[in-house]
């Protein structure tokens, strides 16, 4: 299931939940996937949102992807 959530650049950010070998993750993504990609990837007890302003900066040159590390998001 796909949601879109719009940024204050009118740029839209895709969340997805990837299963990886029985493990939930949640993917957030901006910009366009034929682009080089840009992997977040937060510290503890931070989730995918303390990239969210260098993603929008970057998703026009970048495809920006962060995930929740297993048990954050």
């Amino acid at each position: 299931m796909t949601n879109a959530e719009k940024s204050t650049d009118s740029l839209a950010f895709e969340h997805q939940q990837v299963a990886v070998e029985g493990v939930s993750i949640h993917t957030v993504t901006i910009g366009q996937p034929e682009k080089p990609v840009v992997l977040f990837l937060h510290g503890y007890p931070e989730n995918w949102q303390a990239f969210k302003d260098v993603m929008v900066g970057l998703s026009q040159e970048y495809y920006a992807v962060a995930i929740d590390l297993p048990g954050i998001g």
